[in-house]
């Protein structure tokens, strides 16, 4: 062999052994992806048949190995009564999650549900059961009604804001006798 032909052939082995670059991996791939994710999403849930709430989100999204789906981008959710026909209130949110089996809710971050009779109930965190119909809480709460407003932390009520109960009140405003539970 000739000394060239030497010197090629170990030039030609050594381009196979040279390292190749490869770029870094993105934060994002590394993350999981959603199995399902829908933008500009609605549904109805419901009881028996009859609609209890409607529920809408700027985002949707469902991992196939969670019992959750979760929202986000700011969630509205419009509360029907008994007959799924007459509104009684609206609460919105920052996010939410819905259990998949039970289709409980629980909304996050800037919580106001408005009532029909425009008594209003502030919080960061609520939980609405689909079965009951009754929403819960366990931080601190506000209730601004016509005639006063009650500030405490924990709470019971119904969706339409008709029968509420604070668990420990901290403040009451006005008068005496229309703030009685």
């Amino acid at each position: 062999m000739s000394q060239w032909t030497l010197i090629l052939m170990l030039g030609i082995s050594g381009l196979g052994c040279t390292e190749v670059a490869h770029p870094p991996a993105h934060p994002e791939s590394s993350k999981s992806r959603p199995d399902q994710e829908i933008w500009g999403w609605t549904a109805a849930l419901t009881r028996g048949g009859r609609r209890r709430a409607v529920v809408k989100a700027g985002h949707f999204q469902k991992y196939d190995r969670s019992p959750k789906m979760e929202l986000d981008e700011g969630v509205t959710v419009i509360f029907y009564d008994s007959s799924g026909k007459v509104r009684v209130s609206q609460l919105t949110a920052q996010r939410a999650e819905i259990d998949d089996k039970t289709n409980d809710m629980v909304v996050f971050g800037q919580v106001v549900l408005l009532a029909e009779d425009s008594t209003r109930l502030e919080t960061d965190t609520l939980k609405w059961s689909r079965q009951s119909g009754g929403i819960s809480g366990e931080g601190r709460v506000t209730v601004y009604r016509p005639d006063g407003v009650e500030t405490g932390v924990g709470f019971e009520a119904s969706s339409d804001l008709k029968r509420w109960t604070m668990h420990q009140v901290i403040t009451r405003l006005g008068q005496p006798d229309s703030l009685r539970p």
